[in-house]
């Protein structure tokens, strides 16, 4: 699915942040799109079942470069498996992270609502991956 260039690989190092409330999670993202010591490269945001392909991914007035649109793989996934987060891909670009050469590493980090997140981590993140390696991603 990366066309054999690692250099596309971007959830090698993955976390998850667990929240409560959808205003606990949203005020996450914001904290990081506000964070002069992160680049975010791309927002999935699977928790919007009625993402369409082609809308945006960032908060109005976000203005951060690489934040795209829903995919239509991304769109057709909420709808097929009923899995859900949104998922940000990151780059920690502070003094120190340039200093020892990690500004370039890409990470992911999901966040999830604690109901999602047990379906996760039983049988819902299994048909996502299935869902997705059916097609080729």
């Amino acid at each position: 699915s990366y066309g054999q260039d690692p250099s596309s690989l971007v959830d090698l190092c993955r976390q998850s942040i667990v929240f409560e409330s959808v205003e606990d999670l949203t005020a996450c993202v914001r904290s990081i799109l506000d964070d002069q010591d992160v680049e975010v490269v791309r927002i999935k945001n699977r928790m919007d079942a009625a993402a369409q392909p082609g809308d945006s991914l960032a908060r109005p007035g976000a203005g951060v470069a690489g934040v795209g649109k829903v995919s239509a793989s991304v769109s057709a996934a909420l709808v097929e498996t009923g899995y859900r987060d949104v998922a940000m891909n990151l780059r920690v670009v502070s003094g120190e992270a340039r200093e020892l050469e990690l500004h370039r590493h890409v990470c992911e980090l999901q966040l999830q609502l604690v109901d999602f997140a047990r379906v996760k981590n039983n049988e819902g993140h299994r048909r996502y991956v299935a869902w997705r390696n059916s097609r080729g991603e």
